[in-house]
This record gives structure tokens, sequence and C-alpha cells, in this order.
């Protein structure tokens, strides 16, 4: 990881204490814990609704919150529950100055017939696809999204996944998305656990699924197919973890 963001020295309350934490850049993010971990708290914190005290660095070079028209451009969240825009898509996109393929991304996320809807009169999941496209817009540095994956259903999410991790790629924006529900984070770029506001684990989503006995104990449920695979590799039946069901199916009949 050549490339990171890091957000350090954290202080908020008794619920961070120099909390740091280290974000590979250019990826797609889960940080994913029980509920009343510390991950909305975070997000809030990255969305200046909380006051705090914490140092960013990105790429070795320092932000801090001394210098906020910076900060301010450098972090964009996105909290579902928080969303109130009496404007239609339309009427918002014409406030951006971007560079980004905007009618490509509403393609993407399927909101072409709401471009002229008020945001406020749409169903949640649309607005809250509303929301991101217009986070999306502004380009930042670090995107943080609190739990919007509890919102849509398994092939949802992965769509929503892919959209995201194209958008990386293109636009190199990195992008953290908190979550209770593992199955969401099979195919992110990274993985971070969390459980009483402390990082336990971190890394390939698969090399963090792997280590069931430590998910386990923080109230977590693992993925269906990782927990499957974890079985039958402890009795030997395959050598690794295998999260396609058709290729898991091969292995055991051969």
């Amino acid at each position: 990881m050549n490339k990171l963001i890091e957000i350090k020295k954290l202080t908020y309350y008794d619920l961070f204490n120099n909390f740091n934490i280290t974000l590979p850049k250019d990826n797609l993010i889960y940080l994913a814990g029980p509920n009343n971990c510390g991950k909305t708290t975070l997000v809030r914190i990255l969305n200046k609704r909380l006051k705090s005290k914490f140092i960013i660095n990105i790429n070795e070079e320092e932000l801090d919150q001394s210098n906020l028209i910076d900060y301010y451009k450098e972090i964009e969240c996105l909290i579902p529950n928080e969303i109130s825009i009496n404007n239609t898509l339309e009427e918002k996109i014409l406030k951006y100055n971007t560079k980004v393929k905007v009618d490509k991304l509403i393609k993407d996320l399927k909101l072409t017939k709401y471009k002229k809807t008020n945001i406020n009169n749409l169903d949640i999941k649309n607005k809250i696809k509303l929301q991101l496209l217009l986070s999306l817009l502004k380009k930042p540095t670090l995107l943080v999204i609190d739990n919007i994956m509890s919102y849509f259903d398994k092939d949802e999410v992965e769509e929503l996944n892919n959209i995201l991790k194209e958008y990386i790629k293109t636009y190199k924006v990195t992008i953290l998305i908190t979550t209770i529900n593992l199955n969401n984070t099979i195919n992110s770029d990274y993985l971070i656990i969390m459980i009483d506001n402390n990082i336990i684990l971190e890394g390939k989503p698969l090399e963090v699924l792997d280590k069931d006995n430590i998910i386990n104990k923080v109230g977590l449920d693992l993925p269906f197919m990782i927990d499957l695979s974890s079985k039958l590799r402890d009795y030997n039946l395959i050598e690794k973890i295998e999260i396609d069901k058709e290729r898991l199916i091969d292995t055991l009949w051969k």
C-alpha cells in the first residue's frame, strides 16, 4: 500500500482515544462491525457533525482541521437517514462543474427516469442512489458512506459495488462504506473489522474473512460460502476458501 489516507490521533470523549485508521487510497473499503461499535460515530466525525480532534494525512501530506477549506474539499459523507434535498436531480446537476461522466453514472444507477423528480419524493433506495450520484460528482479524495447497503438486496449490493469499483478505477477516489453485513464486503478491495471503537482485523476481504474464530466472537455472521468453505477445509475436503458455489461443487466432485 503505497498511497494511503491516514486518520490519526482521533479523540472523541471516551469513545476514541488517539484512534488511528489507515485506508489504502483509490480502493473500495468496507468498515464492518456490530451495532454500537463506533462506525457511525466515526462517519459523523468525518462529516463534521461531531466536534473532535484528528489529523488526516494523504500520501504523507498532512491536512488537519486548521485548514477547513482544504478539509471540506477532500472529504464527502453520505448518511442515508439525513438526506433532505428539495430539488430535482436535473436542477442539482446544473450546479456542478464536474468532469465526471454524469450521463453514464445516471444510467448505471438506473436513475434516468427520475431526473425531473423532486428528490424528497422518491423512495429511500432511489433517494440514496441520487445522493450517492451527487457525492460522486464532487470527486472527493475520500467518500465515507454510512450503511447504505442495508437498504438493498444481494443483487443490488453486488451491482452497486461494481459501479463504485469502476468509478474508483476511472476517477481515483477512495470510498469507505460501513456495514454490519459481511456478505456486502466479499468483492470489495479492503476490509476492516471494528469492535468497541477499535480495529481488530484488516486486509484483503478473503484473508480477513478467513479469521472465522475472531469474527464469530465479535457477533458478526460469516457469509455462507465462506463459512461452508472454512468447515470443509477443516475436514481437508478442500484446500482454500471458495466463494463460488459452482467451483466449490466441482472441487468436491473431483
